[in-house]
């Protein structure tokens, strides 16, 4: 693209598939980017909360320059989960399920773990906590599918706080 750039000011809005890929933080700004399907997966699309047609947030053009935010894993308008926070679950969940070198007992601390790690709240340190006492014990092993989408589906305050702790 040539030429200089407008400066924008205000919140942009986000495009996302519904796996979770980021197809664009910019739809105002740059109407060009938008795409009816992923190019990475072939899911639709969508730019708004499905429960509260709230828009999904985008760039923050601050006239110095865009802070880029991440994809969200809840709507902020009514507090529920995107189809790709949805989709992950359950991935994690189907996942513990299949382990069958995990005891019983085991997996349902996962599955406990699993809900508390997703959201920032009271219960993350709990969560992580549990995750870590499982890899200590061998019932999760670092490398695993498991593991990779436990570290998938984690808040970022429960990432920080299990890396802090590693």
């Amino acid at each position: 693209m040539g030429g200089s750039r407008v400066v924008r000011s205000g919140i942009d809005v986000m495009q996302v598939c519904h796996s979770g890929h980021q197809i664009t933080a910019s739809m105002n700004a740059f109407p060009e980017e938008v795409k009816a399907f992923c190019p990475d997966c072939g899911e639709a699309t969508l730019s708004a909360c499905s429960s509260c047609s709230r828009n999904i947030r985008g760039f923050d053009w601050d006239g110095h320059g865009i802070r880029g935010p991440a994809t969200p894993k809840f709507c902020e308008g009514c507090g529920q989960p995107f189809p790709w926070t949805v989709a992950q679950r359950a991935a994690a969940l189907d996942l513990i399920d299949d382990a069958d070198e995990v005891p019983e007992a085991d997996k349902l601390r996962l599955r406990e773990a699993l809900r508390d790690v997703q959201t920032d709240g009271p219960r993350t340190a709990v969560g992580v906590s549990r995750i870590k006492k499982l890899i200590q014990q061998g019932s999760l092993t670092v490398g695993s599918s498991l593991y990779k989408i436990f570290i998938d589906v984690m808040s970022d305050a429960a990432k920080k706080h299990f890396e802090d702790k590693l």
